[in-house]
């Protein structure tokens, strides 16, 4: 069974969707999970985060298959996701002050 995606109605997995892993920097790694808002949701080594919930801007300009080292999940509609590619730019939810 392939890895999924631990946001909240994401159904996407490593077959459908490249995932992402949570940054080793313990400070942004914690921002990451603000960012899911799940309650008691505790980080393990095999969590993920895909590729759909960072919008293009968050990529690096030259390896656009790399996120940029302040990146952060923006996107997480209220819907499932159904496709990678429908999603461009943030729709939903806001940085408030999280990054220190």
């Amino acid at each position: 069974m392939p890895a999924t995606c631990c946001a909240v109605q994401c159904s996407h997995n490593a077959k459908n969707c490249k995932l992402k892993r949570f940054p080793v920097n313990e400070v942004r790694a914690k921002v990451w999970e603000q960012m899911l808002r799940r309650k008691n949701f505790t980080r393990k080594s095999f969590h993920r985060i895909c590729a759909c919930h960072f919008p293009k801007s968050q990529y690096d300009d030259i390896n656009e298959s790399r996120l940029r080292p302040d990146a952060v999940p923006l996107v997480f509609p209220t819907h499932t996701i159904n496709q990678c590619e429908s999603l461009d730019e943030p729709t939903l939810v806001s940085i408030f002050n999280l990054m220190v």
